[in-house]
């Protein structure tokens, strides 16, 4: 992660006038992600999925390649597919923990409803985290400054809901790969499950 993170800052600082000190802060901040699960496992003595770990430390790096190499620009549905991704990674997540707290003993129907409603709660507060630091930091990660309005325009909450919606296209998106893996004989969901009562 740490080549991954001083390749985008280097092409970050080689490709724009104006360098963003918040942007080089995140893109360092970035490369020590992979490090949070084994340090949290550390101090609670219990060791995370590799798998948990790998997909949250994707998910950041796609996001700050958003961020300092303009996909968000170039690719106009970059930021739907991190938030779809989202509530894909919430869902996995989750569905680990309800495995480590005994959920398997759940209904199968509130199992799901679990994971969804939190999935949506995660999407929701990442909202609630970009609206604050467009306060504080003078960012506009919600596209507030730059509406202007009019035809064909999309508000920053005509945004904000569609972010919070492809997030549940994302838990559905789980609930297929579920589908398919009980074709399989539950193959990836045991491992999980494994992963999360043994380490």
């Amino acid at each position: 992660m740490f080549i991954a993170s001083a390749t985008v800052i280097s092409i970050y600082y080689f490709t724009n006038e104006n360098i963003d000190r918040i942007i080089i802060l995140q893109l360092v901040a970035c490369a020590f992600v992979p490090a949070i699960l084994p340090t949290l496992g550390l101090i609670t003595k219990k060791r995370f999925p590799v798998i948990i770990n790998f997909l949250i430390t994707s998910h950041v790096l796609l996001a700050n390649l958003g961020t300092a190499l303009g996909f968000y620009k170039f690719f106009w549905w970059w930021d739907l597919f991190l938030h779809g991704y989202f509530g894909l990674l919430c869902s996995v997540i989750v569905m680990g923990f309800l495995f480590s707290w005994n959920g398997k003993h759940l209904n199968k129907i509130g199992f799901f409803i679990i994971i969804f409603t939190f999935a949506m709660a995660g999407a929701a507060l990442w909202e609630v985290f970009e609206y604050i630091c467009d306060n504080l930091l003078g960012n506009d990660a919600q596209g507030v400054r730059n509406y202007v309005g009019g035809e064909g325009v999309p508000s920053p909450l005509a945004d904000t809901m569609e972010d919070i919606m492809i997030t549940a296209v994302g838990v559905f998106v789980f609930y297929f790969a579920v589908f398919i893996d009980k074709l399989n004989g539950y193959t990836a969901c045991k491992s999980i499950y494994n992963a999360f009562k043994t380490e």
